[in-house]
């Protein structure tokens, strides 16, 4: 009985999806999209996709993927070359700057940090990782001392982001350094409403209570310990983007 060229195409599909080499590139493509990769399978599959360059993969979102892998593992110099590759071939990749910056941000190069901060907030002022390209570039302004751009970059990360409490103990760290007291302890219990189990929000209480002023500690029933000299930069708890 003769095949019809429909079934004939069905057979010859189905044939090249279970071929050895088929199957290998899917799960290659699997193991370097992953959501929660594991830096020893996501490098070498996307190190062979890389290397293959199948057809309707998008080759900027591999390298990020590897540039990820390598960034988890510490090694921030090859982390800097793939998240450069995979600018250099979708340059309008926005996730690819904010975590470059963060590369630069590690290195205390500042500048370029910046750099890369403002380009993915311009291309993604509102995308899904934004909220996080806010608390890490004021992260930044509070590492190079401009506490206003950093106060007004954790309100940002906040509206883009209210369920997430880093931004809220940042800011409130923030406050209480530069005396704010009030404000810093508001900031405090509003992170321990998003997340009552969360061990920051908890701390940044801790931090504020013990710093405030003697009457303020009294009305709250702790001590009336008289706030430390408020010198150096204030703590800061990174949000992964």
């Amino acid at each position: 009985m003769r095949l019809s060229l429909p079934k004939l195409a069905a057979i010859g599909l189905l044939l090249l999806l279970n071929s050895p080499s088929y199957a290998g590139l899917r799960e290659d493509g699997a193991a370097c999209d992953a959501r929660d990769p594991h830096p020893e399978l996501t490098i070498p599959a996307c190190t062979r996709l890389i290397a293959v360059n199948p057809r309707g993969r998008d080759l900027s979102i591999t390298y990020y993927n590897r540039a990820l892998a390598w960034h988890n593992k510490g090694d921030l110099e090859k982390a800097k070359a793939d998240y450069d590759q995979s600018i250099a071939i979708n340059p309008s990749f926005a996730p690819s700057y904010g975590q470059r910056a963060k590369v630069f941000l590690q290195n205390q190069d500042y500048d370029r940090a910046l750099s890369d901060f403002d380009q993915a907030i311009r291309l993604k002022p509102a995308g899904p990782f934004s909220a996080g390209w806010f608390n890490n570039r004021a992260e930044l302004f509070v590492a190079t001392g401009d506490y206003d751009r950093a106060l007004a970059d954790y309100g940002r990360s906040i509206e883009l982001d209210p369920s997430s409490w880093y931004a809220y103990v940042n800011r409130a760290l923030v406050y209480d350094f530069r005396g704010k007291d009030r404000l810093a302890a508001l900031h405090c219990q509003d992170a321990i409403k998003v997340a009552p189990r969360a061990g920051g929000p908890y701390y940044c209480r801790a931090v504020v209570e013990i710093s405030a002023p003697a009457t303020s500690t009294m009305r709250r029933g702790i001590s009336n310990a008289r706030s430390p000299s408020r010198t150096g930069n204030p703590s800061s708890i990174r949000c992964a983007a």
